[in-house]
């Protein structure tokens, strides 16, 4: 019984890891995307004037 709790308990330990690494990779991707978009803004408003 105890070896049940302790492997249950190792699986919910790594599926909170798992969403925090998912939760920064996709901060991390909403903050690419955002300097790409002003960067590609830039761009388009240096070369029209």
């Amino acid at each position: 019984m105890g070896q049940l709790s302790v492997i249950s308990y190792q699986l919910s330990v790594i599926r909170c890891e798992f969403l925090v690494y998912c939760l920064l990779f996709t901060g991390y991707w909403l903050l690419f995307t955002v300097y790409w978009l002003l960067f590609t803004v830039y761009c388009l408003l240096f070369t029209g004037y």
